[in-house]
């Protein structure tokens, strides 16, 4: 027992293929960079700096803190392009991708940075989690 596909040309998938660069990712295999932060009770910065070892595309960052205060926020750079901006802990893990139902993302040339930046403005001990998606 079998079955047969048809491809129609013209059809939806070669629509999809014409997006412009980024909204369709032209890598395809996914990795993900994980990270953690101790940050003492003391109100300050608390960065993390990575450095791809290969180019790859930005698509999403995961968030999460032994500990949530109103006043904690988190900032993310790629290149001096700053792609989220005042994003204040929640009580839950949280998940952030790139576009809204379609695969945007964000080029990282090889040699980029990316920076993290977590503002403890509450002033209270916890361990930040970092997970940064990207395709390779």
């Amino acid at each position: 027992m079998g079955f047969q596909t048809n491809y129609n040309v013209g059809g939806v998938i070669d629509l999809i293929r014409q997006f412009p660069y980024p909204l369709f990712p032209k890598k395809t295999i996914p990795f993900v960079k994980g990270f953690s932060i101790d940050v003492p009770a003391k109100s300050g910065l608390y960065q993390i700096e990575y450095k791809p070892d290969v180019e790859v595309e930005f698509v999403g960052i995961s968030v999460a803190c032994s500990g949530y205060r109103e006043k904690d926020f988190w900032e993310l750079t790629v290149n001096g392009e700053k792609l989220f901006e005042t994003i204040y802990t929640k009580e839950l893990p949280e998940s952030h991708s790139l576009g809204a139902g379609f695969s945007t993302v964000f080029p990282v040339p090889l040699g980029s940075s990316i920076l993290f930046d977590f503002h403890n403005d509450s002033r209270t001990s916890k361990t930040v989690w970092i997970n940064m998606k990207f395709l390779r």
